[in-house]
């Protein structure tokens, strides 16, 4: 039995709320009891329940105790409850629909917005780590000592960048239940606040590729057959792209502004192929030494379809799944893997990302131009809300690009290498 000072402890101290949760827990399946009568509570209503839980089994030990003795009078605390209320149908209803399992909530959360291939396939194998840690696959049965449990687990496994993956994905999940808690029936976020700091060692931080470097992929590029190696280092080189983003261009996505400059339009590809956000939208004029080079006659030969996939026809990728990567995704992954032949093993020099460091400093050495026009060629967001009213024309885009001596840097490659 749960004295009265035990009480008095447990309903002023941290401490003794820490215990009250821990005796509960042993005597009562609060998760249990709730959700088999639909009830949903806030925050503050399941801390105040589990609070006060300890003085009323008190009084129900108490009651009982005395019926064994033979005293059946009046219960002298029934009157400070009142009576049970079953909820309505509609709301039983909508209990019976609350999400059952993490895959229920992982569904729920995928289909409230368009959520990249990457990101579903990637946040499955997440789950699927955690829910294999918790041996259990309920989301309404985790706390927060699960959540702390599985950061420490993650940590002692040597895992990099913790917060920003794993524990960010299911924190993402929980926020969108417990925003959506009348239909998912989440109450409570167990990964708010829990984060796993990991100092950036030295030695670790992603490098730039050198000017050497560049130049060697430039003139290798010149000699290849296949257009996605022909063309995409060369696109990379003058914009600072993401492969991913160039790997997805259309024949359709070359246009003509009204200065008549030759433009990429980096965005969304027709059959699906994502940017990474709304600031990676953008127009980039293409450098003269690409269209010295043959790359619009290139382009006529894809008709209006893909550049760098979808066969010698240029097809658009079929209905994917939701969790299906693009094609462009393996057509990055080959551009990659042909950057390691050429000899450029670094492992602290991403094989394609790499050149989005160089450019960020190359550009601004060689042009002379400000860090906005930088970030607009990139698809990088602005320093600050200021920095997002300034507009860069493409033609102050092409006077800086057109610094780059990429055919230069190609032909000061030895000739045989």
């Amino acid at each position: 039995m749960i004295s009265d000072a035990e009480v008095g402890i447990l309903t002023l101290t941290p401490q003794g709320r820490a215990a009250a949760v821990a005796r509960v827990s042993r005597i009562v399946d609060l998760d249990a009891f709730l959700s088999a009568r639909a009830l949903l509570l806030s925050e503050k209503s399941y801390r105040d329940l589990v609070e006060g839980l300890p003085a009323t089994l008190r009084r129900v030990t108490e009651t009982l105790s005395q019926r064994s003795h033979g005293n059946y009078s009046a219960d002298p605390y029934a009157s400070q409850y009142p009576q049970w209320k079953a909820k309505t149908a509609a709301r039983q209803r909508a209990a019976e629909e609350y999400v059952k399992t993490f895959d229920d909530l992982f569904d729920r959360w995928k289909a409230a917005d368009k959520r990249a291939a990457s990101t579903i396939s990637t946040w499955r194998g997440y789950l699927a780590r955690f829910t294999k840690f918790l041996e259990h696959d309920d989301p309404h049965r985790v706390d927060r000592v699960d959540a702390l449990r599985w950061k420490d687990a993650l940590v002692a496994e040597g895992l990099k960048k913790i917060s920003t993956t794993y524990l960010a994905a299911l924190n993402t999940l929980y926020r969108f239940g417990l925003s959506n808690s009348e239909t998912t029936g989440i109450t409570r976020n167990p990964f708010d606040g829990v984060k796993a700091p990991q100092k950036v060692m030295a030695g670790t931080k992603r490098l730039p590729f050198s000017r050497t470097e560049v130049a060697l992929k430039l003139n290798a590029a010149r000699k290849e057959k296949l257009a996605h190696l022909r063309w995409i280092p060369w696109l990379q080189a003058q914009t600072g792209s993401r492969v991913a983003e160039i790997a997805q261009l259309w024949a359709t996505m070359v246009i003509t502004d009204d200065a008549g400059n030759h433009c990429l339009n980096i965005t969304t590809a027709p059959d699906g192929g994502s940017l990474k956000n709304e600031g990676s939208e953008r127009i980039v004029p293409l450098h003269p030494d690409l269209i010295a080079d043959g790359f619009l006659e290139f382009v006529k030969t894809r008709g209006k379809g893909p550049l760098f996939y979808g066969g010698s026809k240029g097809k658009a990728a079929v209905q994917l799944r939701d969790d299906q990567k693009h094609p462009s995704k393996g057509v990055s992954n080959r551009v990659g893997t042909w950057v390691r032949g050429l000899g450029i093993t670094d492992p602290r020099k991403g094989p394609t990302h790499s050149f989005r460091h160089w450019f960020k400093s190359e550009l601004p050495r060689r042009s002379g131009c400000d860090s906005r026009v930088v970030d607009v060629i990139q698809g990088h967001s602005p320093e600050s809300d200021a920095a997002g009213y300034r507009h860069v024309e493409t033609s102050e885009m092409l006077k800086a690009i057109s610094k780059l001596d990429l055919k230069g840097m190609a032909d000061s490659v030895p000739m045989g290498d």
